[in-house]
């Protein structure tokens, strides 16, 4: 889903000559993005394959430091979400864009105070709002939005049956859920 995004934000949006910083990288989106950016970095607080040992709560990069930044089921792990949104932000160049990759599950955010299953949390629909009330516009890329050999629903089942109590717009009735990347413009 991710892939198709950035493929579609590259239409509208020239990475040429621009610096990406990849988050928790995914090795499947590293060829891409070396070949669209001029620098493209990744980071990772335990990940060995990366350029930088970072804490997304906490980075050493300078402001503007990035054009682009890329970030990808990373934002239910570390404790302070307020934090994290506030670094991706402060580091973005103006004018830069945030990919923001995670499943919303419910409407409000779920936090933890303690970790699950190496979570701190399960992200809901008004993370959206917390992005939005940092940049100065938000665009939502649902995986709806893309031909059907490429739909990425994610069909969930609890005793055999579906699970259906997710929030619109994300819900797809009788199945589970779609995706959604955030695209958050500084």
């Amino acid at each position: 889903m991710t892939h198709l995004v950035l493929e579609e934000l590259f239409q509208d949006w020239s990475p040429a000559g621009k610096s990406v910083l990849h988050i928790a990288p995914e090795e499947c989106l590293r060829k891409l993005l070396s070949a669209r950016f001029e620098t493209c970095h990744s980071a990772d607080l335990l990940k060995k394959n990366v350029d930088f040992h970072e804490d997304l709560q906490d980075l050493s990069f300078p402001d503007f430091s990035y054009d682009a930044l890329l970030v990808s089921r990373v934002l239910n792990v570390p404790p302070n979400l307020a934090a994290c949104l506030d670094e991706i932000r402060r580091i973005l160049k103006p004018g830069g864009v945030a990919i923001i990759a995670e499943s919303y599950t419910c409407s409000m955010t779920d936090e933890f105070g303690e970790w699950r299953n190496d979570r701190s949390r399960t992200i809901g629909l008004d993370l959206i709002e917390e992005i939005s009330s940092r940049f100065r516009k938000v665009e939502h890329y649902f995986s709806g939005r893309y031909p059907g050999e490429y739909q990425l629903d994610n069909l969930m089942q609890g005793e055999g049956l579906p699970v259906d109590d997710y929030p619109d717009p994300v819900r797809i009735p009788g199945k589970g859920f779609q995706d959604l990347v955030v695209i958050a413009h500084a």
